[in-house]
């Protein structure tokens, strides 16, 4: 079964990449980008495209190329295609369905919140870390700053609630965004990320190899918010403690952390928080009935974390190591 659209994805991909005339693309997913599942020549394939929008050319240029970097090098990431009939392109734009890119069917199942999986993921995007530090294009990444992970989706929030915020929010905002202002931007410790590293955004395969996949928030960042995203879903989950040293003792036997380093971990967690509210709120219709309580329980969600890891124990330290004494696996 096909629907509108498929028709004239069906003619990219065979104007683009040389596909079969027999090409299916196949409806539309429910969500918030489109991603259409492809099959051509029997392979398998998977369809994605955002909407285009002001800088969503430059931005998705970066970002597969960035992808393809780390597929072609063995690491665990989607492999995006090439058009054939322009070399190096692999972007591919839809009248009404925005601006889209071909990449591989991944084999296996999608991870768990479970200690096994999370070793793996754990050990996948420590290769990830790495890997990324070999590419060459690293100062076209887009950034990961204050603005982009606190400031700019506490605004979006505060918008949408009319300028009220609850009591604590700006205070907590801003403690946060004067400790990204300090923190240290060390090679390693800082570089290139994947930006949405949670277990939703992996596969794992019967080998128990795990690769990634959504690299649309991609950036140049700390390294501490790729794991704290991980962390933070599998706590969003209200998953526990054997999760969390599944994914820290796998990551870290490819890439040791220092204590300090793990110590940004806990605020990078509320960090995250803050960023997820912003990117829920621009991507949902206002007049959502249940926008509004994901909001309130959100921010006070927000608030619970930096109370219950002693954030602001961290905040205060900054990169001296304050409050880095307790792993994260102790925040349960």
């Amino acid at each position: 079964m096909t629907d509108e659209h498929s028709a004239g994805w069906q003619a990219k991909l065979v104007e683009s990449y040389g596909f079969p005339a027999d090409t299916v693309v196949e409806p539309r997913r429910p969500g918030r980008h489109v991603i259409r599942p492809v099959r051509a020549g029997g392979r398998r394939f998977l369809l994605k495209a955002v909407p285009m929008e002001t800088g969503t050319v430059t931005r998705l240029h970066w970002q597969l190329g960035y992808q393809r970097h780390l597929a072609c090098r063995g690491g665990p990431a989607a492999r995006p295609f090439e058009r054939c009939d322009i070399p190096g392109e692999m972007q591919v734009a839809h009248p009404f369905e925005g601006l889209g890119a071909l990449y591989e069917h991944l084999p296996g199942r999608p991870c768990q919140a479970t200690p096994h999986d999370a070793e793996a993921a754990g050990r996948a995007l420590a290769t990830l870390h790495r890997l990324s530090d070999g590419y060459g294009d690293a100062g076209g990444a887009p950034a990961g700053e204050r603005d982009d992970l606190v400031d700019g989706p506490v605004r979006t929030v505060r918008d949408y609630l009319g300028g009220r915020m609850p009591d604590g929010i700006g205070e907590l905002a801003g403690r946060l965004g004067g400790w990204l202002d300090r923190l240290p931007r060390e090679p390693g410790a800082f570089g290139l990320c994947h930006g949405d590293s949670h277990h939703e955004n992996a596969f794992i395969d019967e080998e128990g190899r795990v690769r990634y996949f959504d690299f649309e928030h991609a950036a140049r960042t700390w390294r501490a918010y790729d794991l704290a995203t991980f962390i933070w879903n599998t706590f969003r989950l209200d998953r526990g403690t054997p999760v969390w040293n599944g994914f820290m003792g796998g990551y870290a036997g490819i890439r040791p952390l220092s204590v300090t380093e793990a110590a940004w971990i806990r605020p990078f967690l509320v960090v995250r928080q803050f960023w997820w509210l912003g990117f829920t709120v621009e991507g949902t219709t206002r007049e959502s009935g249940s926008l509004r309580r994901l909001v309130d329980d959100g921010l006070a969600f927000a608030l619970r974390l930096a109370q219950d890891l002693d954030v602001h124990a961290v905040l205060a330290g900054v990169g001296a190591g304050a409050g880095a004494g307790a792993g994260v696996e102790d925040t349960a």
